[in-house]
């Protein structure tokens, strides 16, 4: 049975029952039963449970980010931002589900089908598998449910089994807003893998969409081989800071995307390219902002910095951190443990390429600085990597920071700011070793359905003739 624990005290949280392969069979073919009733349902009727659902976040915000913190570790005021998005992505979607558009099209531009109409309607898929890690454990579940209910889709979840309370507690609030138990079960697996197999292989799984590492992607890829999939995989997130960038401005918000939630983001900043001229100025700026962040309890307001997801994580960070020091890189801040399952804020300068912590994605509060000379050596050392979800260019000029969007094979690139922005409105979703597919509830709706075309002739004669 899985244990759930609080990663800065070890306190347990809660126990959920053990989902094993027959529960995930039992619970497919549920959820399939379902599939003809919800695509039955009218628009209106799927907007009142995505309206429903927003609504009942929102009033109990504060009981929602207390379970995030107390499960995930995440601090409370970042719990408190991640639950005020899912709430609005459950707004966005009821809009989604009432606003939808159909097209009804004249075929008269081909003389063999002047007396035809089409109408092309949108089918839901069917039964979706979405399968999410810890780090939000309600906004990345809710990216993959919402747009399944806007369409009428079944889902069946299986999130992390480190925080599956926010998950089994969503499921309850989609049942009271009006949806039917049967259409979103969700299995925690002591042993996932079974499970996730099972998940990708069922016959009556149409979709599978996944957040987590690309190692575990590749592998879901190629077990639903048959099936629609969408990856929202790792990061390796590269921000530039130019000549003309705003210092403070830049220096802040790369301490807030590289330590925030202890770096455990895809999108967290885990290199920086600095300028020449502004190298120093930068640095006398940053590296105070990162050694000033509070380490402590996440349930605090006073906290900055929580701990690691458990000490396997942070185990690794630090064993990463040695072998690129061993390989000539500089700590210029942290580089060490700190108790209950934390890692201090890190700083790498001189970092050696062939280093775990350049090459592959850190999911943890480090980064790595380098200075360079020119525009076209930045532009180089952002794109040095398999990765390409997000990356960030620090300028005042547009036509200059267009010149990287033009260079950059990213499924995003944020002008001014963090890589680690995103707006639930935009289609979010890498290229690469990154993923495929896009997610954003009105991105994600092509995913959800299918087209059908409904073509009839026109009668040549009046009905009363």
């Amino acid at each position: 049975m899985p244990i759930v624990r609080n990663p800065w005290d070890g306190a347990v949280v809660g126990e959920v029952p053990d989902a094993t392969v027959a529960d995930a069979v039992t619970a497919i073919d549920a959820a399939a039963s379902k599939c003809t009733e919800l695509e039955s349902w009218p628009r209106f009727r799927r907007h009142d449970v995505l309206r429903g659902v927003s609504n009942r976040i929102e009033a109990e915000s504060e009981s929602w980010s207390e379970l995030i913190t107390a499960e995930s570790g995440k601090p409370i005021r970042d719990a408190r931002v991640e639950v005020e998005r899912a709430a609005r992505l459950f707004s966005f979607a009821a809009d989604a589900a009432r606003d939808a558009e159909e097209s009804l099209i004249p075929l008269d531009s081909d003389p063999r089908s002047a007396d035809r109409f089409a109408w092309i309607r949108n089918r839901p898929v069917g039964v979706v598998a979405a399968i999410t890690p810890f780090n939000f454990p309600l906004n990345l579940l809710a990216h993959k449910v919402a747009p399944a209910v806007a369409t009428g889709c079944p889902v069946v979840a299986k999130p992390s089994e480190r925080t599956p309370l926010t998950a089994l507690r969503l499921r309850q609030t989609l049942i009271e807003a009006g949806w039917p138990g049967a259409a979103f079960p969700v299995l925690v697996p002591e042993d996932p893998a079974p499970v996730v197999a099972t998940l990708c292989r069922h016959p009556a799984v149409q979709l599978v969409s996944y957040t987590g590492s690309d190692r575990h992607g590749r592998t879901i890829e190629a077990l639903a081989a048959s099936k629609r999939v969408v990856l929202e995989l790792g990061g390796n997130a590269a921000v530039a800071v130019l000549p003309d960038a705003d210092l403070d401005r830049a220096a802040l918000r790369c301490v807030q995307g590289a330590f925030g939630f202890s770096g455990q983001v895809c999108i967290s900043v885990q290199r920086i390219a600095l300028h020449r001229t502004i190298a120093g100025a930068f640095l006398e700026k940053f590296l105070p902002l990162a050694e000033s962040l509070a380490f402590g309890d996440p349930s605090l307001e006073s906290t900055d910095i929580g701990p690691m997801i458990d000490g396997r994580a942070a185990d690794r960070v630090h064993t990463w951190v040695e072998e690129a020091v061993s390989g000539g890189a500089r700590v210029l801040i942290g580089g060490r443990r700190l108790p209950r399952n934390g890692y201090a804020p890190t700083v790498l300068a001189d970092t050696p390429r062939k280093a775990n912590v350049w090459r592959e994605e850190v999911f943890g509060p480090l980064v790595v600085i380098e200075t360079l000379d020119t525009i076209p050596g930045m532009l180089q050392f952002m794109d040095d990597t398999r990765y390409g979800l997000q990356a960030g260019v620090f300028t005042r000029h547009f036509d200059t920071a267009l010149h990287f969007a033009d260079r950059l094979r990213v499924g995003g690139l944020i002008i001014d700011d963090i890589p680690t922005f995103r707006s639930d409105t935009v289609p979010y979703g890498g290229e690469r070793d990154s993923g495929r597919g896009r997610e954003a509830v009105r991105a994600a709706l092509d995913a959800y359905r299918w087209e059908q075309s409904v073509i009839w002739r026109r009668e040549d004669r009046t009905p009363w003739d």
